[in-house]
């Protein structure tokens, strides 16, 4: 029993033991639990899915702006307040200030620090529009009491070493697995289409409205590559376009506002507005890059139908003008020449009596008839008649100026109309005509089936005292009986026996 006893005296109890072999271990864990109480330390424990939330929030925040659904952010932010368990408060501000949304707790005071806002700029449209502030719930801080025992110090740190070990770890890991949770729910909820690359480019992660887009099953797209797909640039036929998201992993910076066409395997196009931005974990690094997808198909769709509406629309207003065109020249032309019709010629000609009159203008008169015409009708017949008329007409429009104005006055006769041209200069004018015709007398007369095809002409100005329309039309066929009683193919000027004798000489009557 003594010798128990010595044996036991300098010996150990086996808890004493093990205590004291977790001692040291101890007593460090206790120190520093307790220093970080007394110096406020303590910081939260960052998620994974935190750079992930605040990628998508900044995001989704973009997208609607761009949109200008305000009230579609609104539900989003509040939505995010309520699923995130991190989350704590928000605030929405543009740039000059204003805030317009704001939710759960955030303080104004501490911009950037654990308690305060962290601040993420919005760009919309290339131009900054605001601010999103996001502020994330932190864990408490210990506190210490001086503690005046020794045995109740140690009973602390080892009820701290092990409490921690079996309580706090579970504890974390299911905040971190709810976390998870919440950021995929978000995630998946997005309208538009969303994909998470890893830095070398393979999809980590997609959701549904992208996939659909595809037409595959999302558990075909991990470790892709979007490349892969069949991709090209809106309004460019060929050529592989740049890619926005191959962009931002090679430059880790934001690249927006890309249109581009996807081609689904099963052969369905869409058209997106695709955005990419880059996202970093605290400690880690750069994590990859967030790519989102709004689907415009709908939109170009529309406007694609509207452009062929507008399309078709030009087209009727082109037909509809050129039968304005025709209408008018079936009303104002003759059909077989081409030329003024009588009545369209007469409103013509009133018009420009009038101005001549009024401004003090010259204006002449040139009536012309084709030699023997009823001769060439009764021999050859009324088709071989029509060419002699058509081939004259054409003689005489190659001789006039482009503002004169030639008409087929009846049958075989012709009057021309030269606004601003005295009688000398008109009598000319005629004398070329009447040779061209001549000229083409050997054309005229393989036509006409004749040896020679001539006409005579008459000449007047208003300055020989005409004193209306009529009378003046009178005037210029009163020569021409004149040329065809004295030969034909010739022309004579009204007032005058021969076209070489002097041009009377009248004042313009003013009006």
């Amino acid at each position: 029993m003594e010798n128990r006893q010595g044996q036991g005296a300098p010996g150990m109890p086996r808890w004493a033991s093990i205590l004291r072999s977790l001692l040291p271990l101890g007593a460090m864990a206790a120190v520093l639990v307790l220093a970080g109480g007394f110096l406020g330390l303590a910081r939260p424990l960052a998620t994974p899915g935190h750079a992930t939330l605040v990628g998508l929030l900044v995001r989704e925040a973009q997208d609607l702006l761009g949109h200008g659904d305000m009230r579609a952010l609104g539900d989003a932010l509040h939505q995010a307040l309520a699923e995130g368990s991190d989350l704590k408060g928000y605030y929405l501000q543009r740039t000059d200030g204003t805030l317009v949304s704001v939710g759960g707790e955030i303080d104004f005071e501490r911009p950037n620090s654990p308690a305060g806002a962290e601040r993420h700029p919005l760009v919309v449209g290339g131009l900054p529009w605001g601010e999103l502030c996001l502020s994330f719930k932190e864990s408490a801080g210990l506190s210490l009491v001086p503690w005046r025992s020794l045995p109740f110090l140690l009973a602390a740190f080892v009820g701290v070493l092990f409490i921690a070990l079996a309580a706090l770890i579970p504890r974390v890991r299911r905040a971190l697995a709810a976390s998870g949770l919440r950021v995929e729910s978000i995630f998946q909820g997005l309208a538009e289409g969303a994909v998470l690359l890893s830095p070398d480019g393979k999809i980590v992660n997609a959701n549904g409205p992208f996939a659909r887009a595809l037409g595959l099953p999302l558990q075909d797209l991990a470790d892709r590559r979007l490349a892969e797909f069949q991709w090209k640039a809106l309004g460019r036929a060929a050529g592989k376009p740049d890619l926005p998201w191959d962009l931002a992993l090679s430059t880790q910076a934001v690249q927006a506002d890309s249109t581009l066409v996807l081609t689904s395997p099963q052969g369905d196009h869409h058209v997106f507005a695709v955005n990419v931005a880059p996202l970093f974990e605290a400690g880690q690094g750069f994590m990859g890059v967030l790519a989102t997808f709004s689907d415009q198909t709908a939109a170009f769709q529309k406007t694609a139908t509207l452009r062929q509406a507008l399309a078709t629309l030009q087209q009727q207003r082109r037909e509809i003008d050129q039968q304005n065109e025709e209408l008018k020249s079936l009303a104002t032309r003759d059909s077989l020449t081409g030329c003024l019709n009588r009545r369209a010629f007469l409103a013509i000609f009133e018009a420009e009596l009038l101005a001549a009159r009024k401004r003090g203008y010259h204006l002449s008169c040139i009536m012309s008839d084709i030699d023997a015409f009823k001769s060439i009708n009764d021999t050859y017949g009324h088709s071989a008649g029509d060419q002699v008329i058509v081939h004259v007409a054409r003689l005489i429009q190659a001789t006039v100026r482009e503002n004169d104005h030639l008409c087929r006055y009846g049958g075989e006769e012709f009057c021309i109309l030269l606004p601003g041209m005295a009688g000398p200069e008109a009598a000319q004018i005629a004398e070329r005509m009447r040779a061209a015709i001549e000229l083409r007398a050997a054309v005229l007369a393989k036509v006409a089936g004749r040896e020679i095809i001539t006409a005579s002409f008459g000449v007047t100005d208003l300055a020989l005292a005409a004193n209306s329309l009529s009378e003046l039309i009178d005037q210029a066929d009163a020569a021409l009986y004149v040329s065809k009683e004295s030969g034909r193919n010739r022309v004579s000027v009204f007032g005058r026996e021969r076209l070489d004798q002097p041009f009377p000489q009248h004042p313009v009557h003013q009006l």
